[in-house]
């Protein structure tokens, strides 16, 4: 059984948030509900159970998500962020040597980068989305104000995973160092 790890429930979770925010404006363009009566339902109604109820359905969202922008990234996409990955020798000396508290420090950077990476994707269509939905409910400077918080995120979200990918990939080429495997981490 695999322990709990706390970065990638909370991972998972926001993961479905986004998919959630990717529902809401759908929702609103096909007039099933208002972004004026969701906010306000939201806002008076909501209990501890509901927040619980949200909690789960994001984290299964998460997990669904999770494994198509794996899909995604395997076909190209972590190229485009960081083309550098490991070669399989230098995989074959990490697997060889790798320390447990490494490891957990790897998986716990390629949690978060796989969390911005999902949203990033997610996010495409969302802003599309949200800006549609804001123009019809508020109008257009509404909606390019939303937009441009979009874009603003999207690079926030690219810078973030331009640093974490190859720092993922860093740990795994360290231990073909010839020094230390700690090398990469002393000052020169």
């Amino acid at each position: 059984m695999k322990d709990f790890n706390l970065p990638e429930l909370f991972c998972e979770i926001l993961t479905g948030l986004s998919i959630v925010l990717l529902i809401v404006p759908i929702l609103d363009i096909i007039e099933v509900i208002s972004i004026h009566e969701f906010v306000k339902n939201a806002k008076n109604h909501i209990s501890i159970t509901d927040l619980m109820v949200l909690a789960f359905v994001s984290y299964l969202l998460g997990i669904i998500v999770d494994g198509l922008c794996l899909a995604i990234g395997e076909y190209k996409f972590d190229d485009l962020i960081c083309s550098e990955k490991p070669t399989d020798h230098e995989k074959k000396v990490f697997w060889s040597q790798v320390e447990l508290h490494v490891l957990s420090y790897r998986d716990r950077q390629w949690a978060f980068y796989t969390c911005y990476r999902n949203i990033f994707i997610v996010f495409i269509p969302c802003s599309l989305l949200w800006t549609a939905s804001l123009a019809l409910s508020y109008g257009t400077i509404v909606a390019l104000i939303a937009l441009t918080l979009f874009i603003l995120i999207e690079i926030g979200l690219i810078l973030s995973m331009k640093v974490l990918l190859p720092l993922y990939y860093l740990i795994t080429k360290s231990y073909t160092i010839e020094e230390a495997p700690n090398a990469v981490c002393q000052d020169s």
